[in-house]
């Protein structure tokens, strides 16, 4: 946000703090000469929202939205909604334009909320465009579905049927100013295709293959235990390179919670660099999902 600055003259005019992007400097132009009480009233209003904004992080003003960003990081290699691999670009590298990769939908136990995707950004900017599947136990009851996002619009369901042990390819491309977001099931009779355009910028400025605790109003939802999962032929096209991971800088991620213990512990690519296995670890301090039955938010979330 931008502000102009606080100007007082001999004549009794004051500049007051505006967004420049809504209003000209004519509009704030304020005679004030005269009436000191006003003066004191109008400071001391702006000053309290000003310092309301200047509060709030960089991430969470995107577009006149407030939002979170979608990787929630804690600086030390460990993301508390985040485990997999991101591959960051560079002034050299050039953007992403393409990202893939597979898994087998794991049966999950327990209770609480699971996403396995792949997509571009969200890693350090606050826009995504992402497709996966997600697993989840609700109040005793298994879910098992497939979904697109284009954060940070809302998440959209994927209207055809998911199960533990189905097989998923998904891709996310972006050609000639659209996202390309394809997922196959290997028990869909055709590829799920959408075509789909932002009101934003994309930065393309990452490649992700992740396994998410999806987020909702209330913040991190609990994870659910998905044992083990491994994502394959991970590939992506960054620059005027289309390979494995091993072709960049990849970086990995285990999941961990506020107290510092680790929920989903991330291993090292294989010698190929297209393929990686993460764990679900138990952790004393995971609650069990009862009041998150239908939550609603900001983020992936179901």
């Amino acid at each position: 946000l931008e502000f102009k600055r606080v100007l007082f003259r001999s004549k009794g005019y004051k500049f007051l703090p505006v967004r420049t992007d809504d209003f000209n400097e004519e509009d704030v132009l304020i005679r004030l000469k005269g009436n000191p009480k006003m003066i004191g009233l109008l400071a001391i209003t702006f000053s309290v929202v000003l310092a309301a904004i200047v509060s709030l992080p960089i991430s969470a003003l995107a577009n006149g939205k407030i939002v979170n960003a979608p990787h929630q990081g804690t600086g030390s290699g460990t993301s508390t909604n985040w485990a997999g691999y991101v591959v960051p670009t560079t002034t050299d590298s050039g953007a992403v334009s393409a990202v893939s990769g597979s898994w087998i939908v794991p049966a999950v136990t327990g209770s609480g909320y699971s996403a396995i995707w792949v997509g571009m950004d969200g890693y350090s900017s606050n826009s995504a465009e992402q497709i996966g599947t997600e697993q989840a136990i609700i109040n005793g009851k298994t879910q098992y579905s497939a979904w697109f996002e284009m954060y940070p619009n809302p998440p959209q369901k994927i209207d055809r049927p998911v199960n533990a042990g189905d097989n998923i390819t998904a891709s996310v491309q972006y050609t000639n100013s659209s996202f390309v977001l394809t997922l196959q099931d290997n028990n869909w009779p055709t590829v799920f295709i959408v075509n789909e355009t932002t009101d934003y910028t994309p930065q393309r400025n990452s490649a992700e293959w992740i396994i998410e605790a999806p987020s909702a109003s209330q913040g991190i939802l609990p994870l659910a235990d998905f044992g083990s999962i491994a994502i394959n032929g991970m590939q992506a096209t960054i620059g005027d390179k289309t390979g494995a991971l091993s072709n960049w800088m990849p970086v990995a991620m285990n999941m961990g919670n506020q107290s510092g213990g680790v929920i989903v512990q991330t291993n090292g690519l294989n010698t190929a660099g297209n393929s990686f296995t993460a764990s679900y670890v138990a952790v004393s301090n995971v609650e069990p999902v009862t009041s998150f039955t239908n939550p609603v938010g900001q983020g992936h979330n179901p």
